[in-house]
């Protein structure tokens, strides 16, 4: 993959810039770093996952009280 390339998936999957200066000081290691670089990907796939819970929480929420206040506003014109 292109240097330039796997800067800018790292960056989009919420990598900090610290993130990504230590990763690829590990994968210009060579393959000796792979399980450390993997492990860094877990944790941020980890991250990512609980980020989409909290987001979708947020979503559920969201849509139950747009529904609320469409019911309300219903109610309020057949008054």
């Amino acid at each position: 993959m292109d240097h330039v390339a796997l800067l800018l998936r790292l960056k989009a999957a919420g990598f900090t810039l610290d993130e990504i200066h230590t990763y690829t000081n590990y994968r210009g290691q060579g393959p000796e770093t792979i399980p450390t670089r993997l492990r860094l990907m877990r944790e941020k796939v980890e991250s990512l996952h609980e980020k989409q819970s909290d987001i979708e929480v947020s979503i559920k929420y969201l849509n139950e009280k747009m529904e609320f206040l469409k019911k309300q506003q219903q109610d309020n014109l057949i008054k």
